[in-house]
């Protein structure tokens, strides 16, 4: 059996990485609604109503890391960004808006950012083999 190693995991905006990474998740959230009802005795009742997605990742800085800038640059004009998450051969795909961008320059210690983008829209599922082209899943 075969595990994915989160060394593996990379995150990129656009077709950019982004530099110094330490950590990165991607959530995946659904949103219900109540219908609990007077029949329902004791127990809630709830039905899914919507998904959502978000990815968050955190690092050192690298100077000049162009990735981080992308990033920036985006923030700063109110762009969606790209977002690719996994690995060269299975990653997720869609857009997203960066809604935290940080860095934290402690003394004596290396500065870090911590960067949290919203997903807009559906996320996009992709895994390649050796011996095949692209296929989304």
């Amino acid at each position: 059996m075969a595990f994915e190693k989160g060394n593996d995991i990379r995150l990129s905006v656009g077709n950019v990485l982004i530099g110094g990474q330490q950590n990165c998740s991607i959530n995946r959230e659904t949103e219900t609604a109540e219908t609990t009802t007077k029949d329902s005795g004791v127990w809630a009742e709830s039905e899914a109503v919507g998904l959502s997605w978000s990815v968050d990742c955190d690092g050192l800085v690298v100077v000049g890391d162009e990735g981080l800038e992308a990033l920036e640059q985006a923030w700063e004009n109110l762009q969606q960004v790209d977002v690719k998450y996994g690995t060269a051969e299975n990653y997720k795909t869609g857009k997203a808006i960066i809604t935290s961008l940080s860095s934290n320059s402690p003394s004596k210690e290396k500065t870090t950012y911590s960067v949290s983008l919203q997903g807009v829209g559906a996320v996009s599922y992709t895994h390649l083999r050796a011996h095949e082209t692209l296929r989304h899943l």
